[in-house]
């Protein structure tokens, strides 16, 4: 049984869209996204959700854990009402390229409290991986979960910028982007070049680079610099 609402607002140069629903055994989740066109060039725009609870893995202390702390769900049954919002707005130049600008915010991501329990959790099951006792074990599980939390992005306050040109010359797109992280003062700048080589085939690059300022960070989880090169055929 499903119980679901819908509603909308549409004018000359907006639109608000409202939707929320609830299942028995599910979470409840009220949405909502707008957009409006401010010029011909100019779009600012809104998208967010706000969820009862959450499935996503939080540090908590755990003195039974050889490490002193694990990953739990600690929001699965909770009442608490946990906001993500996204507001921005994109202007398109007479060229054609388009600049994107974005605020996140991430209400289920980890406060600083919760994000250094998480660092040092990770670290203590980093140095015992090689471990040959059963702490090896406990230490691929910890860092599978402090991998795979459940959270698209770690923290609460974000900053987002991309620019992108398409069709240079009709063969060839360019994206750059960049992703900033308020919460930690860290980023993580990113390419993509897609160049149109014949009818079937295309040349493309995809290139990553964290800005860490040499600490410890979402962004240099697992890698903290990632270059890509490939052709794509189409028989």
């Amino acid at each position: 049984h499903l119980n679901l609402f819908k509603a909308d607002l549409l004018g000359g140069n907006y639109l608000v869209s409202a939707i929320g629903y609830y299942r028995p055994h599910d979470r409840f989740r009220f949405g909502s996204f707008g957009q409006w066109t401010a010029s011909d060039a100019l779009v600012l725009y809104y998208d967010g959700i706000v969820t009862k609870g959450s499935d996503a893995l939080y540090p908590v202390q755990d003195q039974a854990n050889p490490f002193g702390g694990s990953l739990q769900k600690r929001y699965d049954d909770s009442s608490r009402l946990l906001t993500t919002l996204t507001a921005g707005g994109s202007y398109t130049f007479l060229s054609g390229s388009t600049l994107s600008m974005e605020y996140l915010y991430n209400g289920p991501g980890y406060n600083d409290a919760e994000a250094a329990q998480y660092y040092r959790l990770r670290s203590i099951a980093h140095d015992h991986f090689f471990d040959k006792s059963s702490l090896a074990g406990l230490s691929q599980m910890t860092l599978n979960e402090t991998l795979n939390n459940g959270l698209p992005f770690l923290r609460r306050h974000y900053l987002m910028a991309q620019y992108q040109v398409r069709e240079i010359r009709n063969v060839l797109d360019i994206i750059v982007r960049y992703v900033h992280s308020l919460d930690e003062d860290a980023g993580q700048a990113s390419t993509i070049l897609e160049w149109q080589l014949t009818k079937r085939m295309s040349f493309f690059n995809i290139n990553m680079v964290a800005v860490d300022h040499g600490k410890e960070t979402e962004f240099n989880s697992v890698l903290r610099e990632s270059y890509m090169a490939g052709v794509e055929v189409h028989f």
